[in-house]
């Protein structure tokens, strides 16, 4: 029945997008069980991606219902850490698609102004995921084993706090008095500065930035000792083609950014 679901949603979303507008029944589809843990995260996966596609037709109400679903299954999968090791490349395929579908989710609608509790929750979970998490553990495993799929899902951990300190909507006493969003209670921006960025945050931030995002391969290091201009230029060259760039080069802007 479920599979029967997936290609019914799956038409659905190429050929009438439009129709989901007012639609709850994609996320309600979601708390659908299966049998097992496993079919359940595969359905999940599966839904998540074809939800990605309409997500922009979907009202402000059904957007906030959906958000309520993401963190509450970011919560469920950091407490079922045994499921990591036994099915990994499930676990991976379907943190992904939560971790996409939560990044739409945010530039769609103001989750600290709908939402201030819910708005926390994603932060400590986007959080937990790049900077210090048992799920975090998990992911830097598979990363230095060279798992393209774990370095994507590290890459939205970093992405989500730097973009926390790009948005203008938040950081709103930076901005000149005309500019200013009217709609913003100031309440996020308070809550990061005193709550979320305390010092020892920060220093736990960049430590894992330090050691685990900017390191250098052995290989790296010696073609860097034999020529180090030269290995700057093909670095930068190579861009994300190189393992680990991609995250360097997010790390990097985090740094800049606190």
């Amino acid at each position: 029945m479920l599979k029967h679901c997936l290609t019914i949603t799956s038409q659905l979303s190429t050929s009438k997008e439009t129709g989901f507008k007012n639609a709850i029944w994609p996320v309600e589809l979601l708390k659908v069980p299966s049998a097992s843990l496993e079919g359940t995260l595969q359905f999940r996966k599966g839904l998540l991606k074809l939800i990605a596609k309409v997500l922009h037709h979907f009202s402000s109400d059904c957007l906030m219902h959906l958000a309520d679903l993401i963190s509450q299954y970011f919560t469920e999968l950091a407490s079922e850490q045994s499921v990591f090791i036994e099915h990994e490349t499930l676990v991976l395929g379907y943190l992904s698609q939560l971790c996409s579908v939560g990044f739409k989710l945010n530039n769609l609608v103001p989750l600290d102004r709908r939402n201030f509790g819910l708005f926390c929750s994603f932060i400590a979970n986007y959080y937990g995921l790049g900077f210090e998490s048992p799920l975090h553990d998990f992911l830097i495993s598979k990363y230095t084993s060279d798992n393209s799929k774990a370095e994507e899902i590290l890459g939205f951990g970093i992405s989500w706090i730097k973009g926390l300190l790009d948005n203008p909507a938040i950081w709103i006493s930076d901005m000149i008095y005309s500019d200013r969003d009217a709609d913003s209670t100031g309440e996020a921006e308070a809550y990061l500065e005193k709550a979320f960025f305390t010092q020892e945050r920060l220093h736990q931030i960049l430590r894992v930035i330090l050691t685990k995002y900017l390191t250098l391969t052995s290989e790296e290091i010696s073609q860097w000792q034999t020529d180090s201009l030269k290995f700057f230029m093909q670095l930068k060259e190579a861009s994300n083609e190189i393992r680990g760039n991609f995250l360097r080069e997010k790390a990097k802007g985090l740094i800049a950014g606190i």
